[in-house]
């Protein structure tokens, strides 16, 4: 029987266990990633968007037509906005006043989402 595969200075051996150790290593770090994953949470001031939104309809002062076609764009502007803003930031989005209590304060991301709505909305409308 040869023997040579239970010699330690066996550069094979060193190879194949090297390689055993780097697979081991990679499960483990995969597993940990999977399991120890945390969603960060960030909240979002809906009510001070639609209350700028209001703001500005009130400043155009347009025909109720108008202000209809305005309103339709940025609900659909928000809930892309919104969508876009979570996936892009790895977050779980929360309304401001929904949150009741937190072992740490989510980030407040209001003014983010609201460029974000600027910009679809300019985006939507030249569409």
């Amino acid at each position: 029987m040869n023997k040579a595969w239970l010699n330690p200075f066996n550069p094979t051996l060193k190879i194949k266990t090297s390689i055993v150790f780097i697979g081991m290593l990679f499960i483990v770090l995969v597993l940990k990633s999977l399991l120890f994953a945390s969603s960060s949470v960030g909240q979002v001031d809906v009510n001070r968007i639609k209350g700028q939104f209001i703001r500005n309809l009130a400043e155009h002062k347009l025909s109720k037509t108008k202000a209809q076609a305005a309103t339709i764009l940025f609900n659909k502007s928000l809930r892309l906005s919104l969508q876009e803003y979570a996936s892009a930031h790895h977050l779980v989005l929360v309304k401001k006043d929904a949150v009741l209590g937190a072992g740490s304060k989510p980030k407040d991301v209001t003014e983010a989402v609201m460029k974000e709505v600027a910009n679809n909305m300019r985006k939507m409308s030249h569409a």
